[in-house]
């Protein structure tokens, strides 16, 4: 409460030491007093914190203008060397997968070694070295320069390990062999590793995958994030599928039961569809990672009747030399993983092997140059026995002329013998072979499988998916449903020509018109030479019988066909015990004559194939020459931009001369040439020659620049 109280009860002022000259009561007057204890009110000091506020803003200000100007003169600085940084690392990512891809292991180290510098000088700009105080500062601070900077570890990371990998594969590809022939634990071993650095890149790929976008607002590294997200997560797959593929490749060798694997002996001198005649055949037998034998058989001893007994119908171009099928000609299939399987299930159904429940898990088809290229490599091999010695040279003449009319041509023997030697002469003499030389015999068995000489096909489904991926099954390819394009295989068949396709000259030119409603007309010229009238061997200088197929896109019509063979249909008759082979009785109903041309159109593979016979007498040159034509798809048309394909297929064990012409619509020029032709040849094609020709309009440049 509230009292008033006389000022002559208290003193008015409080002092220490009075003053005798000062009268402290002349202000006497009644002031209120309030004798109540307040309540406890926390009062802060007073200062002059605006001032200091002010002061603490400018101080701070400046320090974050300055860290940003640093950062800011740094960047700005760098810029143009980290977009040349980005397209470098992006560039050797590209080399390296693509020589891994090729099987060129040691081409794969360099270009990640160079990365790995590159990528830590890089990474210093947002690391604690002191010229670099100001980006790193920033990129504390700024999410983007985090982001940044993240990725840069990832991609770092990712770089190591496909470096560490690459390592691995270069470390197991010059000792596989030996580690096959004699230590099969040792090469589980080593795949198990590559399956684990495999594994640890698919945990790289997803954080870069999810990094990568967020770099496009950071003008300076976004061009290194778009590039490795264009040119590597793009083999995200192909890690993946990688990772099946050594699973089941591990699964497949880690057996204690013995695995078969047929190896398919093509003789691409007497050529059938999936490569050449199948005169013999070798059985490997694994385990445990390890090869435990190789036996080879002349393939007519599992089809000899006292081994075989089912009854099939072969197909009609054979009916003219056997009226029975067997595995000897089952190789007869365009699609080299179908012409597999059928040789493995009939041999499988032989005695030989079907009194043991013996399965083939897979098989490799190899034509008969990939021998003259370990020949190159292990040097000559002498056969006392029949006084005879090979090499990369004479080998084709010297066992074709043994097996024709050798020592072991003769009743009850096998005139295949020879090869039976051979074979694990050059296993055991490649298992010895120095690292550097069995690093260029890799080299050189990877350009064998570019060109379809080795093809390999697994019924282990993983395996099967990996092969196929990467175009080394030797199966034909599957055009898109929007294809807009044009296809072509020439494929050619022996029947009873002797050994000839050694001394043929093919010459195959293609002329295709593309219109602008995306239907085309194709024109081709198959031109084949017979060089072997001076040969000293008769089978050389025999006719060469030729049932050829033209392989085409699956709506084709045929317009035009001049200078085939007519031959008399022969066809053998069958009772109800004989069957026809499933994958034979698919196209056999497909089989439509065409009277006008005296040739079969039948459906295999997805394509349109046009079959009839060409004959060539040696000394002689033979042509065939077709036209036909590729109706639009629904609605098609190419305007300027339009893409449109053209793919050529080779076949396994042919060497053609090959130019292709392709013509653009009226009015349009080809982007890639300049012109309205976009003309390619080789001597030497790929398996697989694919061209993405993009349309323009004629004058389209010039008339944007006026």
């Amino acid at each position: 409460m509230t009292r008033r109280v006389g000022k002559k009860n208290i003193e008015p002022m409080v002092v220490d030491v009075r003053r005798p000259d000062v009268n402290y009561r002349a202000s006497s007057r009644f002031v209120r007093v309030n004798l109540k204890l307040p309540e406890y009110v926390s009062t802060p000091v007073r200062h002059n914190g605006k001032k200091w506020l002010r002061i603490g803003a400018m101080v701070t200000g400046t320090v974050f203008v300055v860290v940003i100007g640093i950062f800011v003169v740094r960047l700005t600085g760098m810029r143009t060397s980290l977009a040349q940084q980005g397209d470098m690392i992006s560039q050797n990512f590209v080399t390296s997968l693509n020589a891994l891809k090729e099987f060129r292991v040691a081409d794969a180290i360099v270009p990640l070694e160079q990365n790995e510098r590159t990528l830590k000088q890089v990474q210093g700009l947002f690391s604690g070295v002191p010229e670099n105080l100001g980006l790193q500062a920033a990129s504390s601070i700024i999410p983007v320069l985090k982001e940044a900077s993240t990725f840069l570890k990832h991609i770092a990371t990712f770089n190591l390990h496909l470096l560490q990998l690459s390592k691995e594969l270069n470390e197991l590809q010059g000792n596989a062999f030996a580690y096959f022939r004699e230590d099969g634990e040792q090469l589980l071993t080593e795949l198990r590793t590559i399956r684990d650095l495999v594994n640890v890149l698919k945990g790289d790929v997803e954080k870069l995958r999810n990094v990568a976008v967020s770099l496009e607002r950071f003008t300076a590294l976004g061009n290194i994030g778009r590039l490795i997200e264009d040119n590597y997560v793009a083999y995200g797959t192909d890690i993946y599928v990688l990772n099946d593929f050594l699973d089941g490749l591990i699964a497949f060798l880690d057996s204690e039961e013995e695995t078969h694997v047929l190896l398919m002996f093509q003789n691409s001198s007497e050529l059938r569809p999936a490569g050449g005649f199948l005169g013999s055949y070798g059985d490997l037998v694994i385990q445990r990672g390890q090869m435990q034998r190789l036996e080879v058989q002349d393939i007519f001893w599992p089809d000899h009747p006292m081994n075989f007994t089912e009854k099939l119908i072969p197909p009609e171009p054979l009916q003219r030399t056997t009226k029975d099928w067997g595995a000897r000609d089952a190789n007869w299939f365009f699609d080299f993983p179908t012409s597999a399987e059928a040789v493995m299930t009939l041999l499988e159904s032989s005695k030989i092997y079907k009194d043991d429940d013996i399965v083939f898990a897979g098989a490799i088809g190899l034509n008969i140059e990939v021998l003259g290229t370990m020949l190159a490599v292990i040097g000559p091999v002498e056969f006392e026995a029949y006084e005879m010695t090979i090499d990369a040279d004479n080998f084709l003449a010297e066992l074709q002329r043994e097996i024709e009319t050798g020592r072991d041509k003769k009743a009850g023997e096998n005139p295949k013998r020879i090869l039976s030697v051979l074979a694990p002469e050059i296993m055991e003499r490649l298992g010895t072979i120095p690292a550097s030389r069995m690093e260029q015999f890799i080299g050189t068995i990877g350009e064998h499988v570019a060109r379809k000489d080795i093809m390999f096909s697994m019924r282990e489904s993983r395996m099967a998916h990996t092969l196929r991926r990467y175009g080394v099954d030797g199966s034909v390819y599957d055009l898109p449903t929007s294809f807009i394009g044009g296809y072509l295989a020439v494929v050619h068949a022996n029947v009873a020509g002797g050994k000839t396709d050694a001394v043929m000259e093919e010459e195959i030119e293609v002329w295709f018109e593309v219109a602008t409603d995306g239907s085309s007309v194709g024109d081709v010229t198959i031109r084949r030479t017979h060089t072997g009238e001076d040969e000293e061997d008769i089978w050389y200088r025999a006719t060469n019988k030729d049932y050829i197929k033209i392989f085409t896109n699956p709506n084709s019509e045929l317009i035009f066909l001049k200078g085939n063979d007519v031959r008399r249909t022969i066809r053998n008759e069958y009772d109800d015990s004989y069957r026809t082979y499933n994958a034979l009785a698919s196209i056999a109903d497909s089989r439509i004559f065409l009277n006008a041309y005296d040739t079969w159109s039948t459906e295999e593979f997805g394509k349109r194939v046009f079959g009839t016979w060409l004959l060539t007498d040696a000394g002689e040159e033979s042509e065939l020459r077709l036209r036909y034509r590729i109706p639009r798809g629904e609605q098609t048309k190419l305007t300027s931009g339009s893409t449109y394909q053209f793919i050529f297929e080779r076949q396994s064990g042919t060497h053609p001369y090959l130019r292709i012409t392709i013509s653009a619509p009226l009015g349009y020029v080809w982007r890639e040439s300049g012109a309205p032709v976009y003309v390619y040849e080789t001597d030497d094609p790929r398996a697989r020659e694919v061209f993405t020709l993009t349309l323009k309009r004629q004058f389209e440049e010039e008339f944007i620049g006026e």
